[in-house]
């Protein structure tokens, strides 16, 4: 493939059917044992000696990530990513809400179970994060679309 599908400054040359048959090497149960998608577009070159504002400095982050991975060591002894099913049916508790928007985007976006599983755990994560006791719909919406993809 040419890399350029979906960037904003050079068009991709690919058709559809190259696209599609470049994905498809890569198989389903695989991409399932992804937890986050993320496009990244390109930067123009000029911004790259810009300051970074400091709540997105490599230090700020590594600070809370760190403070995220001792709430999760003092909850349940373990990282969200090591939990169980049973852990998470326990540690990533969902409200009426959070449940019924997990399972409406199950079934839109036909997840499997471990994705189903996977995505309560990064929403474990993104509250955590956040510094919330409860995983709230908007950790959980945003753990939703980190797992999205358009595939196939």
């Amino acid at each position: 493939p040419c890399g350029f599908l979906g960037d904003a400054q050079k068009p991709c040359i690919d058709t559809p059917d190259q696209v599609a048959r470049y994905r498809n090497k890569i198989s389903g149960p695989f991409i399932d044992r992804i937890d986050i998608i993320s496009e990244v577009p390109r930067i123009a070159h000029s911004r790259l000696h810009e300051d970074t504002p400091p709540e997105y400095s490599s230090a700020y982050m590594r600070k809370q990530v760190k403070l995220a991975r001792q709430r999760q060591i003092a909850r349940q002894g373990t990282s969200n990513a090591n939990l169980s099913v049973a852990q998470i049916n326990t540690h990533c508790a969902l409200s009426d809400n959070c449940a019924t928007m997990l399972n409406q985007a199950a079934q839109a976006l036909n997840l499997s179970m471990r994705s189903y599983h996977r995505i309560q755990k990064l929403a474990r994560t993104i509250a955590d994060l956040d510094g919330a006791e409860a995983i709230g719909e908007a950790h959980l919406a945003e753990a939703i679309q980190l797992r999205r993809i358009e595939w196939s």
